[in-house]
């Protein structure tokens, strides 16, 4: 529809150049007029290319892979880590590390630094019957990304929903 505008008033302004005398003045006024349709053109397209990239990350805990069936994607999957109850430092809340055989360092130094120490996270299941089994074991985790929706929220003590949102996982 813009097109078809631009297209219309070009015409107009060709048509008065050709009356009017001033075709200096409506030339120039015809340059401006389809440089900014060229503009909105560029606009448009740029608008289209960031609302592609929307979406939304989340966390899974427990899990290293995303549910697919959801039309979500696997971002990197790890371990849950976080500070030691009594250590000073270290991470605020849980965190979903990365596996060992994919840590990049900017400056590794070998040895104990003793600062902001970031701790896997074990299972303790062992008093625990039908979950013994992954007693001592590392908490799996994966982070996934949805581009299907604006927004994701966790309610820790819940397993449903609010009015209007969905079930991830």
């Amino acid at each position: 529809m813009k097109k078809q505008l631009a297209t219309v008033i070009l015409g107009v302004l060709s048509i008065l150049s050709l009356t009017s005398g001033k075709a200096t003045k409506l030339d120039s006024l015809s340059e401006d007029i389809a440089q900014l349709m060229v503009m909105i053109e560029e606009m448009k397209a740029a608008s289209t290319e960031t609302n592609d990239k929307g979406g939304s990350t989340y966390v899974r805990w427990g899990n290293s892979t995303c549910p697919t069936d959801k039309g979500t994607q696997l971002v990197y999957s790890g371990y849950a880590a976080g500070q030691d109850h009594d250590d000073p430092g270290g991470a605020v809340g849980p965190i979903c590390l990365v596996g060992h055989e994919d840590l990049e360092y900017l400056q590794f130094q070998s040895g104990l630094q003793n600062q902001a120490t970031i701790y896997g996270s074990e299972y303790e299941t062992s008093t625990i019957n039908p979950l013994n089994h992954v007693h001592d074991r590392n908490v799996p985790c994966s982070v996934c990304y949805t581009a299907n929706r604006p927004a994701v929220l966790m309610i820790p003590g819940k397993y449903t929903c609010p009015t209007g949102w969905n079930t991830e996982y």
